[in-house]
C-alpha cells in the first residue's frame, strides 16, 4: 500500500443496536463505509457461490430470482456444519474486498488520511480485526434490541439464536476503544458520534 493507509474504524455491537445509524453519522463527517454485510450479499449472488449453496446447503435456497436469504438463514442458523460451510465460501472473499478498499483509500504523503468505517458483524470469524486503528462498540440493552428486532418481523428468540453464533458481546465491548451508547434519540447518538470523531478519529488523521 503506497502513501498513508486510511484510519480504520471497526463498528460492532449486538443485532439491532443501530450500527447502521452510527455508521451513517460517521459518513456524514467524511468517512467511507465498507459494508461487509452488503459485500457478503453480493458474493452470495455470484454464480459460483449460488451453485455451491444449491448443491451443498439446499436446492430450495436458490430460486430463479437468486438466493433466498431467509431460507439460507433458517438452514444455517440451526446447523453448525452448514453455517461453517457457508462462511468458508463467503468470508475469504469479503476479506479480499476489504483489502482492496484499504489499498484504494491510501492517500499521498503530506495529505490527511482517509477514514474507513468497517461494519462487520462477524469480524472475528472473518479475521478482520487484526489491524484496526479504532474499535467502536455500539451499546444498547437486550430488551431494546429485542423490541427493534420485532419491528423487522423477527420471531421471539431469533435475535438470541443468531447472536449465539457470534463472538460474545462482552468480549467485543472489552476490546473496544470507545463505547457509544445508542439507547436514546438520534440527536443523542449524533452527540456521541461527534465526541468519538473529535477525540479519537481526528487525532489519527
Amino acid at each position: 500500500m503506497s502513501g498513508h493507509p486510511p484510519v480504520t474504524v471497526l463498528v460492532q455491537g449486538g443485532i439491532a443496536c443501530g450500527k447502521s445509524t452510527v455508521t451513517r453519522l460517521l459518513t456524514e463527517r467524511g468517512a467511507t463505509h465498507v459494508d461487509c454485510d452488503r459485500i457478503a450479499h453480493e458474493i452470495l449472488e455470484t454464480e459460483e457461490v449460488k451453485a455451491l449453496v444449491a448443491e451443498q446447503i439446499g436446492a430450495e435456497c436458490v430460486t430463479p430470482e437468486g438466493v433466498d436469504r431467509s431460507a439460507v438463514a433458517a438452514r444455517v442458523f440451526s446447523d453448525e456444519a452448514a453455517l461453517a460451510l457457508l462462511e468458508s465460501w463467503i468470508h475469504p472473499r469479503v476479506r479480499e474486498r476489504v483489502q482492496v478498499a484499504l489499498r484504494e483509500a491510501a492517500t499521498p504523503a503530506g495529505t490527511p488520511r482517509q477514514v474507513l468505517v468497517i461494519d462487520a458483524a462477524v469480524a472475528e470469524k472473518m479475521k478482520l480485526t487484526e489491524a484496526y486503528d479504532l474499535r467502536l462498540f455500539v451499546k444498547v440493552d437486550l430488551a431494546t434490541r429485542q423490541a427493534r428486532a420485532r419491528t423487522r418481523g423477527w420471531a421471539d428468540g431469533e435475535l438470541e439464536r443468531r447472536e449465539a453464533r457470534q463472538d460474545s458481546l462482552a468480549d467485543r465491548e472489552a476490546r473496544a476503544d470507545f463505547i457509544l451508547p445508542n439507547q436514546g434519540s438520534l440527536e443523542e447518538a449524533a452527540r456521541h458520534v461527534e465526541q468519538f470523531w473529535t477525540t479519537a478519529v481526528q487525532p489519527l488523521r
